[in-house]
């Protein structure tokens, strides 16, 4: 976020590791609605939501974490897909709910080696009580290596840049 001067994730973008390689392409997105800021939820958003404590991001995340050895310092800032969330004039975050739709997706294809944990919880923001109960569908496939021209390799110098870093890693 911080390096490709957005908050604004879609088809194209990147999302990049905290030494500046590219870790996810997204090569396709009907939704253009992520969160890259508020995070997921907690314990403590899920009982101010709900009235009781429930199913939560950080603790699903935990869980994940711990099953390979991990724990809370090796959990990055988590992209909440699917999350119509923007930023108001008075610098609020605000829940957009039009901006949803069924059958949304993003296709994002891994330029490096990763370790993905996935939570299918309420949004803090949603304002939705309880919030709309459902499945997703994960779907893992292998895509051919993206050519040089490929536009989430050259949508802007930032991500030139994050190439160069990530294919010299693996050179």
């Amino acid at each position: 976020m911080k390096v490709q001067w957005s908050a604004a994730i879609s088809k194209g973008r990147v999302i990049l590791t905290d030494m500046g390689r590219v870790l996810l392409s997204v090569i396709e997105d009907t939704s253009g609605a992520h969160d890259l800021l508020m995070g997921g939820s907690t314990a403590a958003s899920t009982a101010a939501a709900y009235g009781a404590s429930g199913r939560n991001t950080h603790d699903n995340f935990l869980g994940a974490a711990a099953k390979i050895g991990l724990s809370l310092r090796d959990i990055p800032p988590c992209a909440t897909f699917f999350a119509p969330v923007s930023v108001a004039a008075d610098g609020r975050f605000v829940w957009s709910a039009a901006r949803k739709r069924p059958g949304d997706f993003a296709d994002l294809r891994a330029e490096m080696n990763a370790v993905l944990a996935v939570s299918n919880c309420p949004h803090p923001l949603d304002p939705a009580a309880p919030s709309a109960q459902g499945g997703i569908t994960l779907i893992r496939h292998r895509v051919p290596k993206p050519a040089h021209d490929d536009p989430c390799r050259t949508t802007s110098p930032e991500a030139v840049r994050a190439f160069t870093f990530t294919d010299r890693l693996f050179a």
